[in-house]
């Protein structure tokens, strides 16, 4: 506020309100023609400013200016102004833990890195002055406090046999400076840790097994495997309570018999075949598995998969997909080409499922064989649907098992060879001479002509056809092969003799064959 240069004006601050108690004083300080509010924390005041308690407060300050006008005259002016003051944190409390006491029961098998519990401190400071750092006042070799959260986790395994109780103190220290030298500020505040250690069933039992040979289905072997069971805990924790079979045996063909009853050692078990087994019905076998609980506190279990392996025995024969298989092939096909597959199966495995194929029947001419290993048939002459235009061959499938066990069976594959255009006709004679009378009317028939197809069908079906390149007074009926006149022939006038090219053409597909025949036709008087 300035004075104007006026040495008669007078300033004056005061608090007139938000401070009700009374920690703060205004006063005045003149610096040239300027007066400046200066608040500053009475001396005299036993209480103490506590930011913990209220960290702000908004001061109303009045300035008062007097000034002289005379003798005893003075005028009065008056100006309000709120000042907030923040209160700035120290590092005047420390840590409190609640509670200050902590107990723990840890079993001895607990997991190393597992947290066991975490104890906890509070301090009201702000920033660096409130942050907790955790640690212990005498360094155990078994556990770790985290310095941040103050989680206590195991660091080495514990054993109840060695100790049962453990005694900690945690300190708990903020990271502030201290605010003086001598104060307690920034002291640790600690904690007391109990944790009891109890004793549990360490060890699981073990189990180890002994297989007898594979059984062969269907055999009545009592016995498949000798199955021994240990535990290395002491006293009860170490006996065992039970051995059975908990999967893998749904229809329960076996079962789990202590080696005692039948005078054997303690601790051993057999695993016996109560029903006669067949590979087919389980060809993969079996994979029991088995389960071995001992009468520990809490108990523990061990699982094991023992897997059973059937030896196969050639009881099953082979199996044709089909037992009449049949099959159309041209006669034009080439020698190996393959006519069908014959598709085989045997329920049994190894040697016992290897199957031989071979035709033992209707083969007589041999035209086909067979892959013995693929079942594939294939052409072996070139066929002649002519010849023969039907097969019926006998196929024969026998298993590769040992000799006098060996099983087989047999399909049919009826073949039918198809017909296919490669025969050409032929005329029957081959050429003839015909002898015509002149004068005879017009459509007068003078012969037929016959010509003959091997094939079959529309392979078969012939059409004839006169191909002079010159003219002729003849014509042929296309089906019935027949000539006639077709105008009235004149010994004098005409010539004497005609030589026709007779043509007869199939009907054949997917081209036609056609042979020519020469007739030569003569006039009589």
């Amino acid at each position: 506020m300035t004075l104007d240069n006026d040495p008669n004006f007078d300033i004056r601050f005061k608090i007139i309100g938000g401070d009700r108690d009374k920690f703060f004083k205004a006063e005045e300080r003149l610096v040239g023609d300027f007066c400046f509010l200066l608040i500053r924390t009475r001396t005299g005041n036993v209480a103490f400013l506590n930011r913990e308690r209220k960290d702000k407060y908004v001061l109303e300050v009045r300035a008062t200016g007097t000034r002289r006008e005379g003798k005893n005259k003075m005028s009065l002016m008056e100006a309000d102004a709120k000042v907030v003051v923040k209160l700035l944190d120290t590092n005047d409390l420390k840590p409190l833990f609640y509670p200050t006491e902590y107990e723990a029961t840890v079993p001895e098998d607990t997991p190393l890195h597992r947290s066991i519990l975490q104890v906890s401190a509070e301090d009201a400071d702000l920033g660096r002055n409130g942050e907790i750092y955790y640690s212990f006042l005498e360094v155990p070799e078994q556990f770790a406090v985290h310095p941040m959260t103050g989680v206590i986790s195991l660091t080495r395994p514990l054993r109840y046999a060695e100790r049962s109780l453990h005694e900690l103190t945690v300190i708990g220290q903020d990271r502030g400076a201290l605010f003086k030298p001598g104060a307690a500020v920034g002291m640790p505040s600690t904690a007391k840790i109990t944790i009891r250690v109890q004793q549990v069933n360490l060890n699981s039992p073990e189990i180890y097994v002994h297989h007898l040979p594979d059984i062969v289905e269907h055999s009545n072997a009592d016995i498949y495997a000798i199955v021994r069971v240990i535990d290395r805990d002491k006293g009860i924790h170490g006996e065992i309570q039970s051995l059975e079979i908990v999967d893998g045996d749904p229809d329960g063909h076996f079962r789990i018999r202590s080696a005692e009853e039948t005078g054997g050692k303690s601790g051993e078990y057999n695993i016996e075949v109560l029903h006669l087994l067949d590979r087919e019905i389980a060809p993969q076998g079996y994979n029991l598995t088995l389960r071995a609980t001992d009468k520990g506190v809490p108990s523990r279990q061990t699982y094991k998969s023992v897997p059973v392996h059937l030896a196969d025995l050639n009881d099953n024969a082979p199996v044709f997909d089909r037992e009449i298989y049949e099959v159309e092939v041209p006669e034009t096909a080439p020698v190996n080409t393959p006519v069908i597959r014959l598709k085989v199966t045997d329920a049994d495995e190894g040697k016992n499922a290897q199957v031989f194929l071979e035709i033992v029947g209707g083969n007589e001419g041999g035209e086909f064989h067979i892959n013995p290993d693929t079942g594939m048939l294939y052409t072996a002459e070139k066929l002649d649907a002519e010849y023969k235009a039907f097969y019926t061959l006998t196929v024969s499938a026998i298993d590769q098992g040992n000799a006098g066990t060996r099983k087989q069976s047999s399909a049919k594959v009826k073949i039918n060879v198809m017909d296919t255009n490669d025969n050409d006709p032929l005329f029957d004679p081959p050429e003839d001479v015909v002898w015509v009378d002149e004068n005879e009317p017009a459509g007068t028939s003078v012969t037929r002509v016959t010509a003959r197809d091997k094939d079959s069908g529309e392979n078969a079906y012939i059409s004839y056809s006169i191909v002079n390149l010159n003219p002729v007074p003849f014509e042929i009926d296309h089906f019935s092969g027949v000539i006639r006149t077709t105008t009235v022939l004149d010994y004098e006038s005409m010539r004497r003799e005609y030589i026709l090219r007779i043509r007869a053409s199939d009907w054949g597909l997917p081209y036609r064959r056609q042979t020519e025949y020469n007739s030569r036709f003569e006039f009589e008087m």
